[in-house]
Formats: structure tokens, C-alpha cells, sequence
């Protein structure tokens, strides 16, 4: 029986594997299903085998397998288990028809499928308080995605007659694709994509999902909040056309990574510092979307569900590796900070004038991964009079980091299909700069990061314990909810 199982939770990832081959090999393919729905032609659903589709298809194929055979061991003799696979399955077929369809109101269906089974997920442990308010909180704010991408759906079809992607693609680059109700249609689709994507202050729920079982956690960081993601990639050949909708998804990722990266240094509950480490790298995500980096996204996409499903699964044994080797990092000096900061300043801005414009978004997003690459070489180089050093130090780790990205998208521009590699609307001097801009926003987040390490200033101990707290987002969502029908409280 459990060599059944075993084989069975695989056929997923096998077969994702032979069709990333066969599109890597043959190109993009379409299987037609229903033709229409009730007499509507707009229902139309195929399923899409592209590059996008099979890359993630493979990745959650993985997550499954691992996942599945995580669990069978994890809840073995419990109860609830025969529940949570019943749960788990209809999950998964949520992901898989995210993720094929070609059509926009078949997202909408997927995303409530989702929103269905892992609320159930979520009340695994159904007698803990803490579970179900959760699950409210969830339950709200996927309301408000659904809305969102509800109404994207009615305005697009209203703007262009269809809600098929690649339909939607190429009418989009037409003069009358830029009417007020397409561009209202474009900017509640990704008001709805952030929403999902748990972008802050739509974040509030992540954080207190802290009572589910571990493979459900690893399940939901590491694929469920990636479908705003997806949804931006995969509508990307229509966005490119619409860029201040992405520059405003640009700074709303931006704001979301700075925040949650901050937030996550102040937790000492593990699974909260993993869950504020989620909100912070899906904010990245979409700051990869928002400036036209989309590849980039995609392969984020990938790299951070590989990685938070493994820390999920082994959180028992991080805590048992931080007590043996405890992680104490090493101080900056001021004049090294504010260098630091001020060089990066100087190159944005330099880059902003003189760069390519097919290059832009990538040394942007070159600049963001280089202050970490500097912040994480910091922490383990620290030797006296290295303050001379640091002007060097920040060119090779920009350079670097740019220089990474470049390969990267130079290897999935001659593989995108069903998604753009690199939207090319840094040409307009208003949008480049806006989004040069917003290297400001992760300067800041990269002072206040070490200041609240190593400062004792008043200022920054206030500042310390708004970010323990959440910034009491998760506490007014709770009171809001609580309060009764007579205007009491339950807390």
C-alpha cells in the first residue's frame, strides 16, 4: 500500500517533466476543451502547455511529491488524516487548473477552489481558537481578490470582447486598449494579483496561520501565495502595454519587501519570521513584474517555493541548529552605512541617464539583489579599516548582481512562451525614473535594517516594537472582527 502511494504522489512530477521536454523541444501547445458554456463563447476554455505553465506544472509537481510523502509520515495514525489528503487533492487540482487554463474566469474558479480547500487545510486543527480567526481574516481578504478580479473580468471583456490571454495580448497593443475601462479593467487585475499575493496591508492573515500542520504550510508558502505572481506572468504580453499600472505594482512590491524583511528580523517565533519572509519575497516578486522583469519573477517564483517548502518541512530542526550555532552578526559603522547608501544613490542615478533602456529593469533589479549580496558578505567579513574597501566592495556585488540576472533572462527570452522576458517601457524618461525610485525604498530598508540591530536610540526602539507588533495590523484586523453583534469583544 505505501509503495502505491509513493508511486502514485510522483506520476505528477514525472509527467510535468516529459512536458517541459516536449515544449523545450516543440514550442507551446494548446488542448481545446470546452468550446463554449451555455451558448457563451467566453467560457471557452483549453488547456495551455507553454513555458510558463510547464515550469510551474514541474515545481508544484515536486512540491506535491515531497509534500505528500512529508505528510503521510507527519500525521501518521491521526485522526484527521484521511481529511487533510481529501483537502490536499482538491488543493492541488486548483494549482494545476490555475496554472493551464488559457482563459481569465477559469483563474477566478481556480482561486476559489484554492481559497476553499486551504481554508480547510487551515482548520485542520479546527479546535484552536487561533486557527479559526485566521481563517477569517483569510477568508476576507480573498473575498476582496475575488472582487477585484471579478470586476478586471466584466471590464476587459467590456474593452476587448475577451477574456482569453493571448487574445487579450495582442489586442491590447491597438490604440483603443488604452480607453479609461481597460485601463480600469488592467489595474483592479493587479490590485487583485497583490491582493493574493499577500502584499501589504493584505498581508494581515499570513502571519496567524501559525496553527496548521507543517505540510500545509509548506504547501501554502510555497505555492499557494505565488498565483498573484503567476497571474502578472502570465497576462504579462498585455501589461507591458500599461505601464503606470506596473510602476504602481512596482512600489506596492517594493513597500511589501522592505516591510516584511523588517518585520521578520524582530520575530523569535520561527514560523512567523518564515511567514513575514514570504510577504517579503513575493513583494520582490512583484517588484520584478512591475518593472517589466517578468523572467526574472518566474524564476523567483521558483527558487523561493523550493526554498520556503524546505524550511517549512525542517523547522524542528532550524531551532535546533540555531541553539548549536547561534547567528550574531556583526556591527556596521555608520560611515559605512550611509556609504553604502549614498554610492547606491550615485549608480541608480548615473544608470538612469546613461544605461540602455532594454537594460534598465534588470541593473535595477541587479541593484536590489547586490545590497543584499553586501549585506550577506558583511556579516562575514568584518576586519579593521574596511571602510576604504566598501566603494569596491558595492561595484562588484551591483555587478554581480547584474550581471546574474542578464544571464538569466538572456537564457528565457529564447524560451517565452506565454510570457514577455523583458517589457521594454523604461524608454519613457517619467516611468524610468519612477522606477529608479524605488531603489530608495530598499536604501532604507537596508539603514533601518542594521540600525535596528545594533541602535539603542529611543527612535529606533519605538520603531523596533511597531515592527514586533506588525505595525498592530493583525490586531485591529482581530478587533474588527471579534467585536459582536452588541458592540462587545470575544478577545
Amino acid at each position: 500500500m505505501i509503495a502505491l502511494f509513493y508511486t502514485l504522489i510522483w506520476v505528477p512530477f514525472v509527467a510535468s517533466l516529459f512536458l517541459l521536454g516536449h515544449v523545450m523541444t516543440s514550442g507551446a501547445t494548446e488542448v481545446p476543451v470546452i468550446s463554449s458554456l451555455f451558448g457563451v463563447d467566453a467560457f471557452a476554455l483549453s488547456l495551455t502547455f507553454d513555458t510558463l505553465s510547464v515550469v510551474m506544472l514541474t515545481m508544484i509537481g515536486l512540491l506535491v511529491g515531497v509534500t505528500a510523502q512529508f505528510a503521510f509520515h507527519y500525521l501518521h495514525k491521526q485522526e484527521r488524516q484521511s481529511y487533510f489528503f481529501t483537502n490536499f487533492v482538491g488543493l492541488v487540482f486548483g494549482v494545476v487548473l490555475m496554472m493551464t487554463t488559457s482563459n481569465l474566469i477559469y483563474v477566478l474558479a481556480s482561486w476559489i477552489l484554492q481559497s476553499y480547500f486551504l481554508g480547510k487545510l487551515l482548520m485542520y486543527n479546527s479546535e484552536r481558537y487561533q486557527a479559526g480567526l485566521a481563517v477569517k481574516k483569510k477568508y476576507w481578504v480573498s473575498r476582496f481578490a475575488d472582487l477585484c478580479l471579478l470586476t478586471a473580468i466584466i471590464l476587459l471583456f467590456k474593452s476587448f470582447g475577451t477574456v482569453d490571454f493571448s487574445e487579450m495580448g495582442v489586442l491590447a497593443s491597438e490604440p483603443a486598449a488604452q480607453s479609461i475601462i481597460a485601463q480600469l479593467g488592467v489595474f483592479f487585475l493587479c490590485l487583485g494579483a497583490l491582493v493574493k499575493a499577500v502584499q501589504f496591508p493584505f498581508h494581515l492573515w499570513l502571519p496567524e496561520t501559525m496553527e496548521t500542520p507543517a505540510p500545509v504550510s509548506a504547501i501554502m508558502h510555497a505555492g499557494i501565495v505565488n498565483a498573484g505572481g503567476f497571474l502578472l506572468i502570465r497576462t504579462s504580453p498585455m501589461l507591458q502595454h500599461y505601464a503606470p499600472i506596473l510602476v504602481f505594482v512596482a512600489f506596492m512590491g517594493a513597500i511589501s519587501a522592505v516591510f516584511g524583511s523588517l518585520v521578520m528580523l524582530t520575530q523569535n517565533d520561527i514560523k512567523k519570521k518564515l511567514a513575514y519572509s514570504t510577504i517579503s519575497q513575493m513583494g520582490m516578486m512583484m517588484f520584478a513584474c512591475g518593472i517589466g522583469a517578468f523572467s526574472i519573477a518566474l524564476i523567483h517564483i521558483v527558487a523561493h517555493s523550493l526554498y520556503k517548502a524546505y524550511a517549512f518541512l525542517s523547522t524542528g530542526y532550524l531551532i535546533n541548529e540555531s541553539q548549536l550555532i547561534p547567528y550574531k552578526p556583526k556591527p556596521w559603522k555608520n560611515q559605512q552605512l550611509y556609504l553604502v547608501a549614498g554610492l547606491g544613490l550615485v549608480f541608480i542615478t548615473i544608470a538612469a541617464m546613461l544605461i540602455p533602456n532594454a537594460s534598465f529593469s534588470l541593473l535595477l533589479y541587479g541593484s536590489v539583489i547586490g545590497l543584499g549580496l553586501i549585506q550577506c558578505l558583511r556579516a562575514v567579513y568584518d576586519k579593521p579599516n574596511t571602510t576604504s574597501k566598501i566603494p569596491g566592495l558595492v561595484g562588484l556585488m551591483f555587478l554581480g548582481g547584474f550581471g546574474f540576472y542578464i544571464l538569466v533572462e538572456t537564457f528565457l527570452a529564447t524560451k517565452a512562451f506565454g510570457f514577455v522576458s523583458m517589457a521594454d517601457f523604461a524608454s519613457n524618461d517619467s516611468i524610468r525614473y519612477l522606477l529608479a525610485s524605488t531603489l530608495v525604498l530598499f536604501l532604507v530598508g537596508f539603514v533601518l535594517n542594521q540600525k535596528l540591530i545594533q541602535s539603542r536610540s529611543s527612535v529606533i526602539r519605538r520603531i523596533y516594537h511597531v515592527l514586533l507588533n506588525g505595525a498592530y495590523i493583525g490586531q485591529i484586523s482581530s478587533k474588527m472582527i471579534l467585536v459582536n453583534k452588541k458592540g462587545g469583544s470575544h478577545a
